[in-house]
C-alpha cells in the first residue's frame, strides 16, 4: 500500500563489490576515521559495532536534515557478537562539522568495510510491506516501511538515515527483516534510532 507524502530530497547509495581503501570515504561494516579527539564509543565495557561511515562531502546536494554536517558515525552496541536493535540498546551517532577528522586503527569491525557509492534517487514510495521497496542506505526522504509515524512526528525528527537489513546482513538478527532508521530532531544536533521488523 503506498502512503501519499511530501517529495523530499533523498540518496540512495550501494555497495561498491570492492573493499573501501581510503579510510575518509563512506563505508559500512567499518568505521576508520573520527573527529580528532573523539574515543571509539562502548557499550557494557565493550568496543560498539561500527555500522557505517558517511561522508558527506562526497555528495553534490545531501538533504536537507544533513544540512551543515560534514561526516556521520553511527555505531550500534553488540550482545555475544550480533547488533542489538535500537529497542534493545541505544545506537551511538557521531557528527562532524568541520574538516577535523582523523585516520584511525579500527577497534572494532561488523564487516568488510565496503564503500558506499551515492546516487540521487529518483521517486520515493512507502510500503506496508518489503515488496518493492529499495535495498541500500537512504539519506534523507521518509522511511520506506513503517507501521506507525508516531516516534518521529512526536519528536519533531527528519530522517537523515536509513539502513535495511537486506543490504547489511549483520542488522538481521532476529530471523526478520530489518530496517534501521536515524532521525535528527529538528534544529539541533540531537540524533536517535529506530528500527522496524517484518
Amino acid at each position: 500500500m503506498y502512503y501519499p507524502m511530501q517529495q523530499r530530497d533523498v540518496v540512495f547509495s550501494f555497495a561498491h563489490p570492492l573493499m573501501a581503501s581510503n579510510p575518509f570515504e563512506s563505508s559500512r561494516g567499518s568505521v576508520r576515521c573520527l573527529p580528532a579527539g573523539s574515543e571509539w564509543p562502548s557499550h557494557a565495557h565493550q568496543p560498539m559495532l561500527p555500522i557505517c561511515q558517511i561522508n558527506l562531502q562526497e555528495i553534490a546536494k545531501s538533504p536537507a536534515p544533513l544540512a551543515g554536517l560534514d561526516f556521520l558515525w553511527v555505531f550500534a552496541p553488540a550482545s555475544h557478537g550480533y547488533v542489538q536493535a535500537p529497542f534493545d540498546g541505544n545506537w551511538v551517532i557521531i557528527a562532524s562539522r568541520g574538516k577535523n577528522v582523523q585516520a584511525i586503527n579500527p577497534l572494532r569491525t561488523a564487516s568488510a568495510p565496503r564503500r558506499l557509492i551515492w546516487s540521487p534517487m529518483q521517486q520515493e514510495h512507502r510500503y506496508l510491506s518489503q515488496e518493492g521497496y529499495d535495498s541500500g542506505v537512504k539519506l534523507g526522504g521518509h522511511p520506506s516501511f513503517t507501521q506507525d509515524d508516531t516516534p518521529w512526528i512526536a519528536n519533531n525528527s527528519d530522517q537523515i538515515v536509513e539502513i535495511d537489513s537486506a543490504f547489511f546482513q549483520e542488522l538481521d538478527t532476529s530471523g526478520d527483516s530489518t530496517v534501521v532508521y536515524i532521525f535528527r530532531e529538528r534544529g539541533t544536533d540531537t540524533f536517535w534510532a529506530h528500527s522496524e521488523s517484518c
